[in-house]
């Protein structure tokens, strides 16, 4: 979706300079410092999730927390590192879903689990693997 917005808005921008009727003068670069904001913003983002996600990855463990709480955590710590240029966020994604697969199994097989969480935790583990497959 923001890929989507972001390069209809680029379409439109591109077709308003180029068009015979704007006088503008060229916009001014974008200080060095104020692109350091937002990858700073996103390292704060980033710590946050990953303490999140420990602790709903311990919880799911102990039986506290639900499945799909870990999954979500595991989606964002994924999309934000991406976003920040982490080489290793495709495969940390994996890893993770992986992780949360085999606790899904282990808690069905004592009996404190659902098959609907093991096949929930299949399908996220296939959907890491797709998303790295593609480059995503």
């Amino acid at each position: 979706m923001r890929t989507t917005l972001f390069v209809v808005t680029l379409v439109a921008l591109m077709a308003k300079a180029g068009s015979p009727t704007t006088n503008q003068a060229p916009a001014a670069p974008v200080a060095p410092t104020a692109r350091a904001a937002p990858a700073a913003d996103n390292a704060a983002r980033i710590d946050l999730a990953l303490r999140a996600y420990g602790l709903a990855s311990a919880g799911y463990r102990q039986g506290n927390v639900q499945h799909q709480v870990v999954a979500m955590w595991s989606t964002r710590l994924y999309e934000l590192q991406k976003e920040a240029g982490v080489p290793a966020a495709g495969t940390d994604y994996v890893y993770r879903a992986k992780d949360l697969e085999t606790i899904a199994t282990a808690r069905l097989k004592d009996g404190r689990g659902t098959q609907l969480e093991v096949l929930d935790a299949a399908y996220l583990r296939a959907e890491a693997e797709l998303v790295v497959k593609r480059g995503k």
